[in-house]
């Protein structure tokens, strides 16, 4: 069960990144650059021989890079969502 929950977390910084950049008007082509991206990086990955893992016979190094690039991906997303969203905020005069 906790590591269902662990998981979901990536998941749930994603779609919270989706909600707060929505109103930006470059949404899209920020969203289509990032699906390239990742795409791209997910092609490689699973596609060339990475000298940098070593004697990897079980595919686990390469698995787990994948898993930490993607979260790392989300997290670098969620950040720039974070401050992108304080910029769009209107300021609010009391």
């Amino acid at each position: 069960m906790e590591i269902a929950l662990i998981m979901m977390i990536p998941l749930l910084l994603w779609l919270i990144s989706l909600y707060w950049l929505s109103r930006w008007t470059k949404f899209w082509m920020f969203f289509m650059i990032n699906l390239g991206l990742l795409i791209g990086f997910m092609v490689w990955m699973t596609q060339s021989e990475l000298i940098i893992l070593g004697h990897d016979e079980y595919g686990l190094s390469r698995l787990f890079l994948i898993v930490k690039v993607i979260i790392g991906h989300v997290i670098a997303g969620f950040v720039f969502a974070f401050f992108k969203r304080r910029q769009l905020k209107p300021i609010q005069s009391e």
